[in-house]
């Protein structure tokens, strides 16, 4: 039976042995397979020789965090260089490192003697700054070495090559241009502690030693070693070869001050992603500790070390990136400042109120033009909505004001916080500033700036406490009294600007001499900047009765000026700058047609002889471009130095000559000399651009106009360099040989004509961004034919004209289309309002000829009345300015200039439906652009916008001044 028995029990033992197995090894798979189990890792943390300090700080932490089951091993290492290399590595999780041996490393800033790497190590993380570390300069208290200097030929210990002493060693004696070769350096691998007993006994003259713990304060030591200080001469000399380096004065036990170079002993993490990842509580349980017990631990040591205690100590100092951990740390216990947050936006502020004070400064500005020209062509409307909303921000006083005030102030809290920071680190002190949020520092800012009410709460360092009074006084109440003085001032100035008593100091200029009722239209001209044309300030220079002249006009603000007086005053021509202006138009105003133009010529004499007053040689001659009045003072204007003279009847004359006899010549004028039309005209030097001179030098004129066809460009005529002394028919507008301007070299004898750089070229551009010159000309085509579509063509040769003006003009007219038409009918009003009438056909034979005194719309009814048969073959009436000369004409309003044309077309268009029944078709000068509409509701079926044509000829000539004098004909 005890067989039997002990059978069983071995039985049952083997069964419970097999169950024991079974379960071990489905809990082992089950492990395994379990993606929630983590088994916990051992950290390991790097430190130093066991003789030094970093190694019992690192027991210490070890011993400090096992009670809270964190597991730490301690390694023992070289020092800081080899704690990087194992972080790098895997084969440490944490380390702590010398904060300006880590500072090299993370700049790039290794030497070959220090480091082996030589790319800046950036993937490491700090965690806390543990206590402060000084490289002191150990003698025996016997020595006579005072000096770094007098280190030279002595035997020296400088740490272990790759350790932060080492490091330091290097840097005070290369600083004083001490090489390796220069002393005797301590063979042997020795601790500190040994370098130490072997200056005391003779073995050593000189010890370096980065550490923790002043030798001097060490009662082994305390009465047998001496420091060698630093002074401030030996402090800014390392400094200026090493600016990452720090100093501090320390004191030994009997109170004598040395100056030491200074870091701190940073305990760091390895780079994201190592084998052992530290979790976020495992970070934060480690900073606590380190605050709440680390010094504690270390006082059971017998390491005397200044261990930091408080938050913003430990979070102080910290060369390299933040853990992520940590830095969230440090945040939410208010102990790290968020001052990069409040830099970039004091930065923000900055260019904000840069931006405000260039676009309130810079309206002008070559690149503020180009900058709306280009949105505007981009956008389109949007833009000028972006615009609206922007200079409601940024441009205008109020705003810069705004934006100085909220930089001003931000950038005394910055200071504040900065300098406040740097007085708590340096003497340990809370920072309370670091506990107030934004919006309760600029609360607490504005408060003390405006009432003088610290609220208990006021800076310790001296800048802290300059920001916190002085900044806020200057900056808000300077930005207060410019505002208003600017303010002030500038309604001022702005008033007297608008008066003609107060001129600005312009340059590279336009001056306008004398008013008409083109002048607000070219100054439009003039100041408008656009794709292809630079606009240019002007100043009016005029007798205007008016008090504010062009206040009621809406010109780009600072871009039109006016000045009271004569145009031929010496004195306000000096007024108004003409020494530095660009050019000088004269316009036929009231004055100067008075007693044939002669104020006109005078002013002419005027600008000439005060400009060669300062012209040198050197200088290009000043442009002055004039309107004339009357062409039998053309000699003498030419004479007086005008660059180009506007004949205003040739050219009005030549316009509606040619607008009878080609319906869309005037419309067609009006959009090639337009700067906003798709399409536009320049006149431009060969040489101006690379690639139109590529194209065209040394070419024909056939060859040129076929390679610049491929740059989205037409040529209509070259104006030959060479051709100087060539002038144009002295009878006629159009051109003719001999003439500088080739225009169709296939019917001419020198087609053959090679293209040089210095000659200029008559071009057609597109002026909308992203669009040919054929297709913008397509689209100003396609966009007439929508508008007209019921355009008729016109048989020159079959047309008969009756033709209204008054004696000159008409003269001119008649002449133009004398030969073309069938026949014409022409009615000349004199000064006396005597009209004569005359009928002649394209032969030459006149067979009508009468003489009216006192003409008027009566008679005209009654002469077409009684002469039926005659008007009956009328196909085209062309009414001239018809209206009597006003004297004047700068004080009436311009809506009412062409009254007298529009009562002439409204009676021909009736008689004509009456007696004919049929529309006739009215060609009528055009003074006033805002009577278009009139015109076409009337019935006025081609409006000549003489004017409009003078403006624009007026503007091409300011923008583009031929040194060569000419004259338009």
């Amino acid at each position: 039976m005890s067989k039997f028995y002990f059978h069983n029990v071995r039985i049952d033992m083997f069964k419970m042995k097999c169950s024991k197995l079974f379960c071990v090894l489905i809990s082992l798979v089950w492990l395994a397979m379990s993606p929630h189990i983590v088994i916990a890792a051992e950290i390991k943390i790097a430190t130093g020789s066991k003789s030094g300090v970093y190694y019992p700080v690192g027991q210490a932490v070890s011993q400090l965090l096992k009670a809270k089951d964190i597991h730490i091993g301690v390694i023992s290492t070289a020092g800081s260089e080899q704690n990087v290399d194992m972080l790098l590595q895997g084969a440490a999780d944490l380390a702590i490192v010398q904060s300006d041996v880590l500072y090299m490393m993370s700049q790039a800033k290794s030497d070959e003697s220090y480091f082996k790497y030589k790319d800046p190590v950036k993937t490491l993380r700090g965690l806390a700054a543990l206590f402060p570390e000084y490289t002191q300069i150990l003698v025996r208290a016997d020595s006579d070495i005072t000096g770094i200097l007098q280190l030279v030929d002595k035997q020296l210990y400088v740490g272990k090559v790759g350790s932060g002493t080492y490091k330091n060693a290097t840097d005070i004696l290369s600083s004083f241009g001490i090489e390796k070769n220069d002393y005797m350096p301590y063979a042997y691998d020795i601790s500190e502690k040994g370098a130490v007993e072997f200056l005391l006994d003779g073995k050593l003259d000189a010890v370096f030693d980065t550490s923790g713990e002043l030798k001097v304060n060490d009662p082994e030591f305390r009465d047998k070693l001496r420091m060698v200080s630093l002074s401030k001469e030996a402090q800014e000399r390392i400094k200026k070869d090493h600016p990452y380096t720090s100093f501090k004065q320390v004191k030994d036990y009997e109170g004598r001050e040395y100056g030491v170079m200074f870091s701190r002993a940073l305990l760091i993490a390895g780079p994201e992603g190592a084998d052992v990842e530290i979790s976020r509580g495992t970070i934060v349980k480690l900073i606590e500790t380190l605050i709440d017990n680390l010094e504690i631990e270390i006082q059971r040591t017998d390491k005397n070390i200044e261990i930091f205690t408080t938050g913003n100590l430990i979070a102080r100092g910290i060369t390299i990136n933040l853990h992520p951990a940590a830095k969230e740390y440090y945040q939410e216990k208010g102990v790290l400042l968020n001052i990069s947050a409040l830099q970039l936006t004091a930065l923000f502020l900055f260019l904000m109120l840069l931006l405000a004070l260039l676009s309130y400064l810079g309206v002008n500005w070559k690149w503020s033009i180009w900058l709306r020209f280009w949105g505007q062509n981009r956008f389109g409307t949007g833009w000028s909505r972006t615009v609206r909303i922007w200079n409601i921000l940024v441009g205008n006083a109020f705003s810069i004001t705004l934006w100085v005030s909220s930089f001003v102030l931000l950038l005394a809290v910055i200071a504040i916080l900065s300098w406040e920071d740097q007085y708590a680190f340096t003497h340990d002190v809370h920072n309370r500033f670091a506990d107030l949020h934004l919006g309760e520092l600029l609360t607490w800012l504005i408060t003390f700036a405006a009432t003088g009410f610290s609220q208990d709460l006021f800076p310790h360092s001296l800048f802290g406490k300059i920001a916190a009074t002085v900044i806020p006084i200057i900056g808000l109440g300077g930005v207060i009294f410019v505002f208003i003085y600017s303010n002030l001032k500038r309604n001022e100035r702005t008033d007297k600007e608008a008066r003609g008593i107060h001129v600005p100091r312009l340059k590279d200029h336009v001056i306008i001499c004398g008013w008409n009722d083109r002048v607000p239209a070219l100054i439009r001209e003039i100041t408008t900047t656009n794709r292809w044309v630079k606009g240019r300030k002007v100043i009016v220079l005029s007798e205007h009765e008016q008090e504010k002249p062009l206040e009621s006009f809406g010109f780009i603000p600072g871009s039109a000026f006016f000045c009271r007086g004569i145009s031929s005053d010496y004195d306000k021509l000096k007024e108004v700058n003409l020494k530095d202006a660009y050019c000088a138009v004269i316009v036929a105003d009231y004055h100067k047609v008075q007693r044939g133009n002669l104020r006109g010529l005078y002013t002419a004499v005027a600008l000439r002889k005060t400009r060669q007053k300062k012209e040198s040689r050197q200088e290009k001659e000043f442009k002055i471009i004039a309107e004339l009045h009357y062409d039998f003072n053309e000699d003498r204007f030419r004479y007086a130095g005008v660059t180009k003279l506007i004949p205003l009847m040739r050219v009005s004359s030549s316009v509606i000559g040619h607008a009878c006899m080609n319906p869309g010549i005037s419309d067609l004028l009006v959009r090639i000399l337009s700067f906003n039309a798709p399409q536009i005209a320049l006149l431009v030097g060969a040489a101006e651009d690379k690639n139109i001179l590529q194209a065209v030098k040394d070419k024909t004129f056939n060859e040129a106009m076929k390679r610049l066809r491929k740059q989205d460009i037409l040529l209509l005529a070259v104006h030959r360099a060479l051709g100087k002394d060539i002038g144009h028919a002295e009878t006629e507008l159009d051109f003719r040989n001999p003439s500088p301007y080739l225009l169709n070299p296939s019917a001419q004898e020198d087609s053959e004509y090679r293209i040089s750089e210095q000659d200029d070229l008559l071009i057609i551009k597109s002026n909308m961004a992203g669009t040919s010159s054929e297709q913008a000309w397509s689209m100003e085509l396609g966009r007439n034919l929508l508008e007209q579509p019921k355009t008729r063509v016109y048989n020159v040769a079959n047309e008969h004209l009756l033709i209204i003006g008054r004696d000159e003009e008409i003269r001119n007219v008649v002449s133009t289309v004398k030969n073309l038409a069938q026949g014409v009918i022409s009615i000349s009003i004199d000064a006396d309002e005597k009209a004569k009438i005359t009928m002649s056909e394209r032969s030459g034979v006149s067979y009508l000829s009468e003489e009216l005194p006192d003409f008027s719309l009566e008679h005209l009814e009654s002469f077409v009345c009684q002469h039926k048969s005659i008007f009956a073959e009328v196909t085209r009436a062309v009414i001239l300015e018809v209206s009597p000369v006003d004297s004047n004409t700068e004080q009436e309003d311009v809506i009412y200039q062409d009254d007298a044309e529009l009562s002439y077309a409204m009676v021909l268009l009736d008689l004509y439906r009456k007696l004919f029944k049929k529309n006739l078709h009215v060609v009528a000068e055009m003074r006033a652009d805002v009577n278009l509409h009139l015109y076409h509701d009337i019935g006025i079926a081609q409006p000549i916008p003489i004017n409009r044509l003078i403006e624009l000829i007026l503007a091409r000539m300011v923008f583009r001044c031929l040194s060569r004098q000419t004259v338009v004909r």
